[in-house]
């Protein structure tokens, strides 16, 4: 019997190299933008060889643990269509296309790490175990990094967390994954209003959110609350009961917002908001028209609003070879920060610089072939059940959402570390089948008793 032993007495040499390998990326990847920038600043000469080194770990460990035919078959096919695009089609050389493949390592190499973990129920008891140590840890280093950020720079991109200057959507979205990860975990499904009164603190831990300018954290904010409880029949009961507590957190949290970015009244306009946010302080009219002007006389425009950009994608394709089904090849992300800047990007860095959101990533390099390709990558991805386990809908839901918004927000999957945050979260909606279900019936029976709970808050 195997039951009583602990999970780490089960493991081989390979797991054990693949944990400890694991959780040395993440914190290096994850921490090393902070220490150079704000506490040992001679260290910057190395951010970029770690970085190499980063994607290189990343990739050795995805062909390491790398098992099913499926997953290799997308790792193949990804490379195959890059090269042809980037080497054949668009004339790169092998050097630029190797280098702009490492924007898809974290995508391609983490899932058959993941796969393995949860392949093997000591392996995956021992990683779990692990990780929500790790995690806890993480979310109390971010609110420390933000909030000496915060006062150093005040609100904007420098408050990045651990991860650093220009990371604050990377750390907002890893602080949200996993406080709500955490918190769907620790849920008594008994007394789920009493659950939350007791981790307080993971909530609480969501503050540092509001001290970077992240816009996005108001929708992330939303999706926690309204995911927490089991979705069964009960369930919009209980969506009903937290809406004062998601009012007023939402009003402070918006509150803090515009004090600390300095914005005016306009802030509290949704439609403002929504319009500055996505096409900045033009129309998409205005733009269109500016990108003539600036393309006839040769000059740039710094960082186009992001959801302008996707109406420009017909633009940038039809303007470099009508290569709809290919793309432009793999110039435009990694390209331009380890190596000379392409033709196609100097020419139109006002599209390929600053935010992109990860549509244009996907459609621009690699056209409708690697649309299509991504398409079938991410339903494998949310459908492929590992056997064994079953789906927690929760996790599953907040995870699919956030992959959507991130189609149109930001191209946050070519940074490796976010997608170690991405697809770490995205994994953990998986869950053994000797875990204690939610089943209706069960939720029907305690109803009663969360709405006691909740009655002598009003």
């Amino acid at each position: 019997m195997t039951n009583n032993v602990p999970a780490h007495y089960l493991l081989d040499k390979k797991d054990i190299l693949i944990l400890r390998t694991f959780f040395i990326l993440f914190w290096v990847l994850g921490c090393f933008g902070f220490v150079y920038q704000e506490l040992i600043p001679p260290l910057e000469e190395l951010f970029t060889p770690i970085n190499v080194v980063g994607n290189a770990v990343l990739m050795l460990l995805g062909l390491y643990t790398l098992r099913r035919p499926t997953d290799a078959l997308i790792i193949v096919s990804l490379f195959a269509l890059s090269f042809v695009s980037s080497c054949f089609v668009n004339d790169l050389s092998l050097m630029q296309w190797a280098n702009g493949s490492r924007s898809f390592f974290g995508t391609i190499f983490l899932i058959p790490v993941f796969r393995y973990i949860w392949s093997k129920p000591a392996l995956y008891k021992e990683f779990i175990k692990t990780f929500d140590k790790h995690i806890f840890i993480w979310l109390c280093v971010q609110a420390v990094c933000v909030v000496e950020q915060f006062i150093k720079y005040g609100a904007g991109d420098a408050v990045g967390g651990s991860f650093g200057d220009g990371g604050s959507s990377v750390v907002s979205f890893g602080i949200y994954f996993f406080s709500f990860y955490l918190l769907n975990k620790r849920l008594d499904r008994k007394n789920a209003f009493r659950s939350i009164r007791e981790n307080i603190w993971l909530v609480i831990l969501l503050f540092p959110t509001f001290l970077n300018e992240t816009k996005v954290s108001f929708i992330l904010l939303l999706m926690y609350f309204f995911l927490l409880f089991p979705i069964n029949r009960d369930y919009i009961r209980r969506v009903i009961m937290i809406m004062p507590v998601v009012v007023i957190l939402m009003g402070g949290a918006l509150w803090v917002y515009v004090e600390t970015v300095d914005r005016s009244d306009d802030m509290l306009d949704p439609k403002f908001l929504m319009e500055e946010y996505l096409y900045g302080d033009y129309t998409v009219e205005e733009l269109a028209d500016a990108v003539d002007w600036l393309m006839d006389n040769e000059t740039s425009l710094p960082d186009m609003p992001r959801f302008a950009k996707i109406g420009f994608i017909p633009y940038i394709i039809d303007e470099n070879g009508d290569h709809w089904l290919v793309g432009l090849g793999l110039q435009g992300y990694n390209g331009s920060v380890n190596m000379a800047q392409t033709k196609v990007v100097e020419e139109y860095n006002w599209f390929f610089l600053g935010t992109n959101p990860y549509v244009c990533h996907i459609v621009v390099q690699l056209g409708l072939l690697g649309l299509a390709w991504a398409i079938i990558y991410y339903f494998l991805l949310y459908t492929s059940r590992p056997p064994g386990y079953r789906k927690n809908k929760n996790i599953f839901i907040y995870s699919l959402l956030s992959f959507i918004i991130n189609l149109a927000y930001g191209d946050l999957m070519k940074t490796p570390f976010f997608c170690l945050l991405f697809f770490t979260f995205t994994f953990l909606q998986w869950v053994p089948n000797d875990e204690e279900k939610e089943t209706d019936e069960v939720e029907d029976e305690e109803g009663e008793e969360d709405a006691a709970e909740v009655l002598p808050l009003q």
